[in-house]
């Protein structure tokens, strides 16, 4: 993950990642997965959604989200907005040549759960993803995983 300090370096790490996603969109069999987790409380009462969006080169293939209730944190809806979009890939490469899932999250805890050997003290929802991920690339062996941390609210 880089190492950001201050608005303008979180700016210029923001334009090189769009300039990156801009120049894999015009490639052929790249697939580009973005999550996203929220969390508020309102009247006491903690609400969690997600979501995900997923594009093949630069279309649209897909999107969804939803709500998990008050017992989760904004870390599970990331995971479980990645762990659902999973699901999409995994039946688009099935169908479709790709050689290239770029996962972009603005969640760098979950991205370094997901990269860690054994995430030391990571909640059992990053090891769902991992293992929903691990998944992924044994049944379809062509697919490398790229993974970028992007500033969140930027």
């Amino acid at each position: 993950m880089p190492n950001c300090k201050g608005d303008a370096q979180k700016k210029a790490y923001a334009l090189a990642l769009q300039n990156r996603i801009s120049d894999l969109a015009q490639k052929t069999g790249v697939t580009t997965l973005y999550t996203d987790g929220s969390c508020f409380t309102r009247d006491r009462v903690r609400h969690t959604g997600w979501g995900w969006c997923l594009k093949l080169r630069d279309s649209k293939v897909d999107h969804a989200g939803g709500a998990l209730g008050p017992n989760h944190t904004s870390y599970d809806a990331e995971c479980y907005a990645l762990a659902d979009g999973i699901q999409w890939v995994s039946r688009l490469a099935a169908q479709t040549s790709i050689y290239l899932l770029h996962i972009v999250s603005d969640n760098a805890g979950m991205l370094q759960g997901l990269l860690s050997h054994w995430p030391k003290g990571a909640p059992s929802s990053v090891m769902h993803t991992a293992r929903d991920l691990c998944n992924l690339a044994s049944r379809h062996e062509h697919l490398d995983l790229l993974l970028s941390w992007c500033p969140a609210h930027h």
